[in-house]
């Protein structure tokens, strides 16, 4: 599941089997964990587990949020990564396309970010 303010991005990267959710302002509480837990649920029948990458502070608080709120047996299925965003697609797409378990797709994203601080420190 991609959870971000830049659905564009996304969708212009990738065409995956995966729910995109633009955060929500509702009213003053700020984004509302709860208008997530339907496609979480939604994902968690259809698939072995949802691997949730946000975007920005705000995601993730909701992502949280959201997974506070399911039914534990659902919430064991379903991670939050700490990856970088758009490498972390990536590689999740990548590890999820070729029939990896949830545990192999979110390793594959987290080890985006130092895939990418390897490149980068060459500089």
């Amino acid at each position: 599941m991609v959870v971000t303010r830049v659905v564009a991005v996304v969708r212009s990267s990738l065409s995956v089997r995966a729910a995109m959710l633009a955060s929500r302002v509702v009213g003053d509480d700020g984004a509302k964990g709860g208008l997530w837990c339907s496609p979480v649920e939604r994902l968690t029948e259809r698939c072995e587990g949802v691997l949730v990458l946000a975007d920005l502070g705000s995601g993730i608080m909701s992502a949280e949020m959201a997974l506070e709120m399911l039914d534990p047996a659902l919430a064991e299925r379903t991670r939050l990564s700490a990856a970088p965003f758009i490498e972390g697609l990536l590689g999740a797409y990548g590890a999820a396309g070729i029939g990896k378990d949830l545990q192999a797709v979110a390793t594959e994203a987290d080890g985006a970010a130092e895939a990418k601080r390897s490149q980068v420190a060459a500089f």
